[in-house]
Formats: C-alpha cells, structure tokens, sequence
C-alpha cells in the first residue's frame, strides 16, 4: 500500500536526520564581493501608443553595506529616440541592495520598434561572485510606438496545417491601422481551436498591408507572418517561392508557405486563407 511506503520512508528519513555527523557540516557560505547585476536580460519591453514613454532599469548587489557606485554604456542605433537619466552612472546608497536607472523614449514614430542594450562596466563586472548565481551584465531595450488600431470589418478563416478539411472560424475581427495600409487579423487560430488545451494558448495574429489593387503584402517579424504556440508560419518568398504563395479573386485571400515547429526544421503544408465578409474596402 502507498500509505505503508509514506510511513516507512518517513521513519527511515528522521533515522538519517538525527544519525548525520555534525562535524561535517560547513559554515553558510557569505558573499564578500558587491556582485552588481542588471535584473534581467531583458530590463523593458514596452508597447505604447503614445509617442513617448518612461521607464526604469533595476540594477542589484549582493552586498549592501556601503555606499556603491556602478557604471554602465548605453547603446541603440536609434538616434534622438532614448534619454537616460543617470548618464551611465548609478549609486548604491548605504544599505540599498537595489539601484534604479531612469529613462525615456521620445520622438517615437508609429509603428516602429525601438531597442537599446545597456553594459556594465568591466570594473562592476570584475565585482562577480559566480560561486552564488548568474549575474546579468548586459541587459536589453524595446519600446515601440503601437498605432491606433480601429474595427476594420470581419472574415471567415480557414487554417489547413492542422486539419486537412480545414478548420473555419467566421466572424473573425480585422482591424486597420489608422493613418495607413495596415490591418490585422486577431487570432484567428484562437477562434479557429479555441483556447486552452483543446487549442492554442496564443495568437500573434496576422498583419498585411492591403495594396492598390487589393491584393495583400504580409508585414512579417524576421520572416515570420504568425506565431501560434510552438508554430511558426514563415514567409520566405526569395529563397522558396514556390511555397510561399498569395492567390486572392476578390475579397477571398488563399496563402501558403513554410512553418517551424519549436524553432527547428521546416516544414511545406501551413496554408490558410480567409474571406474579408465585412468592410472589405474594395466593395
């Protein structure tokens, strides 16, 4: 019976507890360096619709007596975009285990990302002490600027990867970004499975812009059109363009081309398409 094992690895546990040698046990061990740390490796990742946003870095230490003073470079391509506040300089007060870096981001245009990576000093890095833990040296950035996304109408989509009848979702939301071309499918692999364990748990979504001719151009991040769990849908016309395919007559959008499962290997198959039934501009 499981129960007869609880009970005698209970009393076989407490028989080591109180028979274990004393003289064997060592001191605790005790963190003598200031072991200065960015938190995390990625410190900020802000979506805002606002054209500028504030924000801060957490930096800490190990040892918190005394007075401390840390140093760090800041880097971004972005030029005229980000602002900080400490100017690469950050001190410890006497008992503080946890530094503060302020920053912004101005100026920020619609639509774009911006990223930055800041860098301890090779001084506060000679401060590690690896024997309790990672420290964090390099930390990175990213703030962008969303658009004001507005109802652009529905459709009904239908995803083959995962079933070769297809699975439909009608009334499926389409926003537009205003000011531009841009529009976006919400999850629509979401509403096609569901959510949870009978689907999926996220849902990039689908982003094109819409051309003159109401034809459509996939707006991809590095290749990738939508993320859906461990699945990628990678769109990579110049190098297999006979798997990455749009066909549309009308208002109906056909789509194929390459996936990745968990990161690795490609695979032929992820196909969709999707009818624009609502607010489709060309009617």
């Amino acid at each position: 019976m499981k129960i007869c094992k609880y009970i005698i690895g209970l009393f076989a546990l407490v028989g080591i507890m109180t028979s274990c040698n004393k003289d064997n046990i060592g001191g605790i061990y005790t963190p003598y360096t200031q072991n200065v740390s960015f938190e995390s490796d990625e410190a900020v990742n802000i979506l805002t619709s606002e054209s500028t946003a504030e924000f801060t870095i957490r930096l800490v230490r190990n040892v918190s007596k005394g007075e401390y003073t840390a140093h760090y470079t800041f880097d971004t391509e972005s030029e005229g975009i980000f602002t900080d506040s400490n100017e690469g300089v950050i001190t410890f007060a006497d008992g503080q285990s946890v530094a503060v870096i302020s920053m912004s981001a101005s100026n920020m245009e619609k639509g774009a990302e911006y990223t930055g990576t800041l860098t301890l000093s090779d001084e506060d890095i000679e401060t590690a002490d690896t024997i309790i833990g990672n420290p964090t040296f390099i930390t990175t950035v990213t703030v962008m600027c969303d658009y004001e996304w507005e109802v652009a109408g529905k459709c009904t989509f239908t995803d083959y990867t995962f079933a070769e009848t297809g699975t439909t979702a009608e009334g499926v939301t389409i926003l537009h970004a205003a000011g531009t071309n841009i529009y976006r499918i919400i999850q629509p692999f979401i509403a096609a499975y569901g959510e949870g364990e009978e689907g999926f748990s996220s849902d990039t979504g689908i982003t094109f812009t819409l051309n003159n001719d109401y034809s459509i151009t996939f707006v991809t991040n590095g290749g990738t059109v939508a993320t859906a769990d461990q699945y990628d849908f990678v769109w990579d016309d110049q190098y297999v363009p006979d798997y990455c395919n749009i066909v549309n007559v009308g208002n109906i959008y056909q789509c194929s081309m390459l996936g990745l499962v968990s990161g690795s290997g490609y695979y032929t198959g992820f196909a969709f398409d999707f009818e624009w039934t609502e607010g489709w501009p060309g009617n």
